[in-house]
């Protein structure tokens, strides 16, 4: 042992210089554009199952870097054994969601200031502190992220990168800080008899099977107007819980603004309602209520239908479903 290491065992990418051989250990100290530095056994960089597997590599990449960026180098030796349990225990992205906020998180850190672009750097950290596999990906979601108003992105040379984050980008973490400690679960639906049973006997014990807390405007008291209660409360929340059965207008606002924070909505509609004639028409003259039923049972509405609706017919049903769907999402207090 003792040859030099030339290519980073991780991201295949050239070392500027050789790995540095730590000869009472038989590792290697690696110092990455990409990855960063870590130690690894000497061993490591002939696994081709490594080499081949590039999730791995992308995922363990984006974890060195941020442990570089954090506290100057990864302090664990990898080797054939731990890699497996690094990645299940670092935290790494699990999803595109997970994996935009860390990228916009970490161009933060970077800032100086707001409104303060970065300095120009080169490329390759970048593409492992947002978890891809390369240069062009990265360029593209940056592309993408500039014109959904998240961040300013520049490519003064080829190679180099600035960034800036925009409002809306700190508005989102801001709002991912605060579900991410939330233990509460707004619920927004209609108030009449019929919903407060399905609360009482659906809703509330779902959200308390995973370990959050359910809260409705309704059965709480409060001093402020009612509209800025719940602007605070949604923003409080780690989800929405959102129930159309009733149409209600109240409903649909306060899934659009908890959508707007990019909070998690879960929609809920009795499967009975898209075929039930609505009270308000239900003592009008025939015509009118053929031409209600037309207007009416056949769907939900347009512009939310859309979203992967719960349909239920019970509280029992309801209950297992919120359950599993809070869980799927990974709302959870335990």
């Amino acid at each position: 042992m003792g040859d030099d290491l030339t290519t980073c065992p991780i991201c295949k990418s050239e070392l500027q210089r050789a790995g540095q051989y730590i000869f009472d250990r038989g590792d290697y100290r690696v110092e990455c554009r990409r990855c960063g530095i870590y130690q690894v056994d000497g061993d490591l960089h002939e696994d081709r199952t490594l080499r081949s597997d590039e999730r791995t590599r992308t995922t363990l990449s984006g974890v060195m870097r941020a442990a570089t960026d954090r506290q100057g180098e990864y302090a664990e030796v990898l080797t054939h054994d731990n890699i497996e349990r690094i990645l299940a225990s670092s935290g790494a992205p699990d999803g595109v969601d997970r994996q935009i906020d860390l990228f916009l998180h970490a161009i933060g850190r970077d800032e100086e200031y707001f409104g303060r672009t970065t300095k120009t750097q080169p490329i390759e950290p970048w593409i492992a502190r947002a978890f891809l596999p390369d240069e062009g990906t990265l360029v593209g979601l940056a592309h993408e992220l500039a014109q959904a108003g998240y961040i300013n992105f520049q490519e003064p040379r080829p190679h180099y990168v600035q960034f800036s984050l925009r409002i809306k980008a700190w508005e989102r973490l801001r709002a991912r800080q605060v579900a991410k400690q939330s233990s509460q679960v707004f619920v927004a639906r209609w108030f009449c008899a019929e919903m407060e049973r399905v609360h009482d006997d659906a809703i509330v014990p779902a959200v308390q099977d995973v370990g959050l807390v359910p809260y409705c405007v309704n059965r709480e008291h409060f001093t402020d107007p009612i509209d800025d209660t719940i602007i605070a409360e949604i923003r409080r929340s780690r989800a929405v819980i959102v129930d159309v059965t009733g149409e209600r207008p109240s409903v649909y606002f306060e899934a659009g603004f908890a959508r707007g924070l990019e909070i998690p909505v879960i929609w809920t509609c009795n499967a009975s309602w898209t075929t039930r004639l609505p009270v308000r028409v239900a003592a009008s003259s025939e015509e009118q209520i053929e031409t209600a039923v037309m207007r009416w049972n056949d769907r939900l509405h347009f512009d939310t239908e859309h979203f992967p609706h719960i349909m239920w017919t019970d509280a029992a049903e309801l209950r297992k479903a919120l359950v599993n769907r809070l869980r799927a999402l990974g709302i959870s207090g335990r």
